[in-house]
C-alpha cells in the first residue's frame, strides 16, 4: 500500500499532501504524555524510521514524503484530520483574541481577568508582571481556556490507539536488553572484523 492508496472508507478521497506524512502512516505509533496535548501526540515509527532505526519520539518528520515505507493508514488518517482540525481552530481563535474586537476576545478576557484574579498574586515571581511574562501567561491561560472548552474532543482523541508513557519505557527498556543479551565485545585479540558479535541462539 503506498500514500495514494488506502482500502475502505478514504478510498475515494485523494491524499492531501499535508496528509502524507508519519502522523497518517500505520506505522506511527502514538504515546500518551498529557491530555491537554492529545491533539498533538508525539510518537514513534515502529519501523525505526526510514531506515536508521530510530525509536526516539517525535511529532512528525520532513523525511516522510519520501519515506519507502510510508503507508497510508485508515486510522490514523482519521486520527491526524481530528488533530489537524483542533490545531486549525487554536491558530484561528488566536487570531481573533489578538485583534481584541471580537466575540471571542471578549469571552476570552472575562475569563483570563477572573483567573488572574483566583490566583495568588503574592505568591508570584515579579516576571510574570512583565510584557513578556504577561504574554505568556495570557497565551498559557487562552490554551487552558480552549481547553475547558473542548476537553471532550481531547477525551476523544486521548482515548484513541496509543501507547501509555509506561508502555513505551518498557519498549525501550527491552531494546536495550535486546542489545545487552545479544551483542558481546571480544577481547581485542580477535582480528578487527570479529571485535562485534551477534550471540548465535
Amino acid at each position: 500500500m503506498t500514500c495514494t492508496q488506502t482500502d475502505s472508507k478514504f478510498q475515494d478521497n485523494l491524499i492531501e499532501s499535508r496528509d502524507a506524512s508519519c502522523r497518517a502512516c500505520a506505522n506511527f505509533i502514538r504515546v500518551r504524555h498529557d491530555i491537554r496535548n492529545a491533539h498533538h501526540m508525539r510518537g514513534f515509527c515502529k519501523l525505526g524510521g526510514p531506515g536508521d532505526m530510530e525509536f526516539n519520539l517525535y511529532h512528525s518528520s520532513s523525511e516522510s514524503h519520501s519515506c519507502p515505507s510510508l503507508s497510508i493508514d485508515d486510522y490514523n488518517l482519521e486520527t491526524k484530520k481530528k488533530e489537524d482540525l483542533i490545531q486549525s481552530e487554536i491558530l484561528e481563535i488566536r487570531e481573533k483574541i489578538h485583534n481584541k474586537r471580537t466575540k471571542e476576545y471578549k469571552l476570552f478576557k472575562d475569563f483570563f481577568d477572573k483567573s488572574k484574579k483566583m490566583a495568588d498574586k503574592e505568591n508570584r515571581s515579579t516576571w510574570v508582571f512583565t510584557i513578556m511574562g504577561n504574554f505568556l501567561e495570557e497565551g498559557a491561560t487562552f490554551y487552558e481556556w480552549y481547553y475547558s472548552l473542548n476537553c471532550d474532543r481531547f477525551q476523544e482523541l486521548w482515548k484513541r490507539k496509543a501507547l501509555n508513557e509506561s508502555q513505551y519505557n518498557l519498549l525501550k527498556t527491552n531494546i536495550v536488553r535486546f542489545v545487552e543479551n545479544n551483542i558481546t565485545f571480544p577481547e581485542y585479540q580477535t582480528s578487527p572484523g570479529t571485535l562485534l558479535q551477534v550471540k548465535s541462539k
